[in-house]
């Protein structure tokens, strides 16, 4: 007869051998996917087949769609992060059709066990007439391109807020961070080893690149020191290769509001405080020579400005867009506050870009030729325009109430947020990108 104990081991052990298969398979799925990310990153000497890494997780996506919700969407986001909507030198494009079919499927999956609101669907359609009616009455020029532009934000608004999700619309985290942390390792190789293919252009333009920050955000909320700072050490000078500098500068005041109000004790913060201004203290003090370190950087070469400008660092720091907001504030409070309707843009009556030259890429060539200008490059310039700093302004403001009280990593992903609105609002895929991390944020809320 069979002692307890072997009766015991004997219903138990098969339920540790499915665990411990159950787990290599994850570690396997884990590996795959880090190799995939550190694959993908690598544009520069892998191209044109990192153009279409994006359709791995697309194509598992797809098969698992409603199987596994947090598996998918964490796949989702990881296919559009892949995909390349602007090569650098061509290297590592992705098609235009492999894109759209990306972007398609992450606004399908907004779909999926949602019930639609109608009153969102009806506010939709009422905010699409009032402001093709004040664009038409109020505005000499629209730009068809910057009108469709405008009517995607709209719509991708009303997809938004007009489905609301049954069930959690949650994320597989550990995927997403083994997959990103080995693109951002990936992209080191980039910055350090290959900086002579790419230097004199930006190391990334991809509009989705600001999700790099994301592995770095969650390990300094779940205070993993040592963690943090190999993250942070290795984020930003890939954030310098990106050379973006809205970019560049939202993430480090994220960092600073990270250390101040989310990971460090009240007691520390004075302590902290201190640190940071130690920290800036060159840059007020001039006490470096940073022409000769960041020469190469647009992002860095702020620093320089900084030292050197005094009273005008404003306008030396970025003159287009020192200007850019000068032309915006000068209209009437009504317009400032509602906008001025769908594919409008700005006359440059005063001659405020008459110094822009073409090869500048801050405006076209036909905007520079006409003096009236639709690409600006702050969000609240280029989305207050259209739609209004009063609706803009109520926006961000829901957005920062979305705050997830009890999540580390949602905390992450409503920062990221923040980022992405800073530095990617201007394409579709970075707009999709954002509305898809705020459909998740919000999961994390409700829960």
């Amino acid at each position: 007869m069979e002692s307890v104990t072997q009766v015991v081991a004997n219903s138990v052990s098969p339920d540790l051998a499915t665990k411990n298969i159950r787990h290599k398979r994850r570690l396997s799925a884990l590996a795959v996917w880090a190799v995939l990310g550190f694959l993908a990153a690598q544009s520069f000497t892998l191209s044109p087949i990192t153009g279409y890494i994006c359709l791995v997780p697309l194509t598992v996506a797809l098969f698992t769609f409603k199987s596994d919700i947090a598996w998918r969407n964490s796949l989702l986001l990881l296919a559009l992060f892949w995909s390349t909507d602007n090569a650098v030198l061509n290297y590592g494009a992705t098609l235009a059709p492999i894109r759209y079919l990306v972007y398609l499927t992450v606004i399908m999956s907004f779909f999926t066990d949602a019930a639609v609101r109608l009153s969102v669907a009806l506010a939709v359609c009422l905010a699409l007439v009032f402001y093709l009616t004040i664009a038409l009455f109020g505005t000499e020029n629209i730009s068809t391109t910057q009108l469709m532009r405008d009517i995607q934000l709209l719509l991708l608004l009303g997809l938004f807020f007009g489905l609301k999700a049954k069930q959690p619309f949650r994320m597989d985290m550990q995927v997403l961070m083994v997959a990103m942390t080995a693109y951002l390792l990936s992209e080191c190789v980039n910055f350090f080893l290959l900086r002579s293919i790419w230097l004199g252009e930006y190391m990334r333009y991809d509009t989705t690149k600001y999700l790099i920050v994301l592995p770095s955000l969650v390990a300094l909320l779940a205070r993993r020191s040592i963690l943090s700072f190999c993250f942070l050490v290795a984020t930003f000078p890939v954030l310098v290769g990106y050379t973006t500098r809205t970019l560049f500068v939202s993430y480090v005041l994220v960092i600073f509001c990270v250390l101040l109000f989310f990971s460090i004790r009240a007691a520390s913060r004075k302590r902290l405080t201190l640190l940071m201004v130690a920290a800036l203290s060159p840059f007020v003090l001039k006490q470096f020579d940073y022409v000769s370190l960041f020469e190469s950087f647009k992002s860095l070469n702020m620093m320089m400005i900084i030292q050197s400008s005094g009273g005008d660092v404003l306008q030396s720091f970025d003159p287009v867009r020192y200007m850019s907001n000068a032309l915006f504030f000068e209209r009437s409070l009504l317009e400032i506050l509602f906008g001025r309707g769908f594919g409008s843009g700005l006359p440059d009556s005063a001659g405020l870009f008459s110094f822009v030259d073409p090869d500048q890429s801050a405006f076209t060539v036909e905007e520079l030729n006409s003096s009236y200008f639709y690409n600006f490059h702050d969000v609240w310039l280029d989305v207050g325009l259209r739609f209004g700093l009063l609706p803009f302004g109520a926006f961000l403001a829901w957005i920062a109430m979305q705050r997830p009280a009890h999540s580390r990593e949602g905390l992450a992903l409503w920062l990221t947020v923040f980022i992405g609105i800073m530095s990617a609002f201007y394409s579709i895929s970075g707009l999709i990108s954002i509305f898809f991390l705020l459909r998740v944020v919000t999961s994390y809320r409700s829960a």
